[in-house]
């Protein structure tokens, strides 16, 4: 686009320049848009060029009054900033950042057309409200951003400009040098949180796959150091009865390598002498009674005393 070159100031006060750029009409046709003339403005450190056009349509409250502010945005557009109805003495609305006010409309219940005395020229008092920022908190660009140290503010927002839907993804960046870049981003497609260490491949944070199995979990269970997928990490806790602390396992080798003596060979429910052991259906607790070295057995389970009224379970494999 090619920038107008503005007229020298001696042109334009003998034109009445002034009062030219962004002039209202008033068109009978659009009782509740009138025209505004194109003009230049500095909003915050950036030169925009307007080009003219209608005012959007001010819509009247349904009660009582409001003000609108009909603004230029720094991507020279008009836009009105809409206000809240009032019985009276109704507030002004926010200004977004990169809007620079030019009218302020005062619209009643009822009204159907504007006129010259509800609406309110305020370009000479903004037109120059929006300085380059000196800090964070001034709301800057990348740029000036990337040209500060930091900021005394809690929070730091990303996109607070937007209005709508955000559509585009949003993301904090760290630059390494010769390395990668790395960085998180809010992935507006899937309305998840990814993290990247390359800058390139995007991972999900808190992705369902990434919970840790529990004691609930039915199945066989697979521990390796190089799992083929290493997002879908297991876990068994100790109180779990396919698992054996290594406590319960030294005791186990101690049984099979010193075999109790107490009992006649073959005896029902006790240890033979010769080291033969008796095996007894039926389940057992943790805390069943019995003596080390007894074992019994179930549909799901083997059992083992491993001391004095102590038992632990093996799973029983249907096929091996």
């Amino acid at each position: 686009m090619t920038i107008r070159i503005p007229l020298p100031t001696h042109q334009m006060r003998k034109l009445n320049y002034f009062n030219a750029e962004f002039g209202i009409d008033f068109l009978a046709d659009y009782p509740m848009a009138p025209n505004i003339n194109a003009g230049i403005q500095w909003i915050g450190a950036k030169y925009v060029e307007f080009f003219g056009s209608r005012m959007p349509t001010i819509i009247p409250p349904a009660q009582g009054c409001k003000i609108d502010i009909c603004c230029l945005r720094d991507t020279g557009v008009l836009e009105n900033v809409l206000g809240v109805q009032a019985a009276n003495n109704p507030q002004l609305p926010s200004v977004p950042v990169g809007y620079s006010p030019i009218y302020f409309i005062v619209s009643k219940a009822g009204c159907q057309r504007l006129t010259p005395d509800m609406v309110f020229d305020v370009r000479s008092i903004f037109s120059f409200s929006n300085p380059a920022p000196t800090d964070l908190s001034d709301y800057p660009t990348k740029e000036e951003v990337n040209s500060k140290s930091g900021t005394d503010a809690l929070t730091f927002t990303l996109n607070q400009s937007e209005t709508g839907t955000a559509v585009e993804n949003q993301a904090l960046m760290f630059h390494r040098g010769s390395m990668p870049d790395t960085g998180i981003r809010y992935n507006e497609a899937s309305d998840r949180l990814e993290f990247s260490h390359d800058g390139l491949v995007w991972i999900e944070i808190g992705m369902a796959s990434m919970a840790l199995a529990t004691d609930q979990v039915v199945g066989g269970v697979k521990l390796t150091t190089a799992a083929s997928n290493p997002l879908q990490p297991l876990a068994v806790g100790d109180n779990d009865g396919r698992m054996l602390t290594s406590q319960q396992k030294t005791s186990i080798l101690n049984i099979i390598a010193n075999p109790p003596q107490n009992g006649a060979p073959g005896t029902p429910g006790t240890n033979g002498t010769n080291g033969v052991v008796t095996i007894t259906s039926g389940t057992k607790t943790p805390t069943s009674v019995g003596s080390q070295g007894e074992m019994a057995y179930d549909a799901s389970y083997v059992y083992i005393c491993v001391s004095s009224n102590s038992w632990v379970r093996v799973l029983s494999e249907a096929t091996w």
